[in-house]
């Protein structure tokens, strides 16, 4: 039994325990605090908004880079139908 909770240490584990009103901090025994479930749940929904964010780019990318091949290549039949052959130049 733990008779006083705040600023208790625990023994195996190494890590403390102090109230901060209205609730109970826990800290890893490099001090640092272990997160709560609403902060897991914020970065969670955070990686994902960045995902997904990350994902929307890359398909605007490839996007661009089908115009682009597309460009190009109306371009080239354009200069092949001008006479100009791209491979000797």
């Amino acid at each position: 039994m733990i008779p006083v909770i705040d600023n208790w240490l625990s023994p195996r584990l190494q890590i403390r325990f102090q109230l901060e009103s209205p609730q109970l901090a826990i800290f890893y025994p490099d001090g640092s605090r272990f997160l709560t479930t609403l902060e897991i749940k914020q970065k969670a929904e955070l990686a994902e908004q960045r995902a997904r964010t990350a994902e929307q780019q890359a398909q605007q990318e490839r996007q661009r880079a089908r115009e682009a091949e597309a460009k190009l290549a109306r371009l080239e039949a354009q200069l092949r139908a001008l006479g100009i052959n791209l491979e000797e130049s």
